[in-house]
């Protein structure tokens, strides 16, 4: 969502660079606390609980508080952006292009509203149980939209050849080898993570598929790349 508020694709090329330091950054520190503090608390049943166990043995508890009230305040504000995500896109790619299509914008508001509630509700009762440690929930998820997404967006914001149908194709590989080889239905991890594998099988259908089928539009291409662009890719 955050991509829609970019002003041009200058800025967006500078935003990559930019959140890649900073994710890099934090995700290593997140990483090495848990690790360490896996060597500490070795009595701890699930690993959720490393980082608040840590506020609270090193920090003053004032300092404490205010720290694991500002990692609720993150779950809590994920949530409700994971929430709009997944009913905005049902309403836009299910309801509106299939079921409704001339739906005016009460009755969109209406339907957007009655979903979001009901996402909720499932959010709710899934909770209710919870499993044992999220972070397996967690690291599948992140895994399987890293091997959907990486080379289509990388390719796509990078290589004026990468077209819908590559994208499409590099999406669905990806994923699909993933779910594969994370599961352990094939064979095909050789012992490292299943996104390994999934990387390679979305980057290859992704440049292959593009270079088979048509070229992308003019029209296209003058927007993401400039006026400046090769003949070729025009023609």
């Amino acid at each position: 969502m955050g991509a829609l508020t970019y002003k041009d694709t200058k800025a967006m090329h500078k935003a990559i660079i930019i959140g890649v330091f900073f994710v890099t950054l934090w995700t290593l520190m997140l990483i090495w606390t848990g690790s360490l503090g896996r060597s500490i608390f070795t009595d701890i049943p699930v690993a959720d609980q490393i980082i608040p166990s840590i506020a609270m043995t090193v920090l003053p508890p004032w300092l404490a508080g205010l720290t694991l009230a500002g990692v609720a305040g993150a779950i809590q504000s994920t949530v409700g952006s994971m929430v709009i995500v997944i009913s905005s896109t049902f309403i836009r790619n299910a309801y509106q292009a299939f079921i409704n299509p001339k739906a005016d914008n009460k009755k969109l508001k209406k339907v957007t509203v009655f979903a979001t509630v009901l996402i909720c509700v499932g959010i709710f009762l899934a909770a209710i149980k919870p499993p044992a440690a999220l972070q397996y929930f967690i690291t599948f998820a992140i895994g399987g939209l890293g091997s959907s997404f990486f080379w289509p967006l990388l390719l796509g914001v990078y290589w004026r050849r990468t077209n819908e149908y590559g994208a499409a194709a590099g999406m669905a590989g990806g994923m699909i080898t993933y779910i594969l080889g994370a599961s352990n239905i094939l064979p095909i991890t050789m012992g490292m993570n299943a996104i390994f594998m999934a990387l390679i099988v979305s980057g290859i259908l992704t440049v292959v598929i593009s270079l088979m089928t048509r070229k992308p539009p003019k029209g296209v291409v003058m927007i993401w790349f400039g006026k400046a662009y090769p003949k070729s890719i025009a023609d």
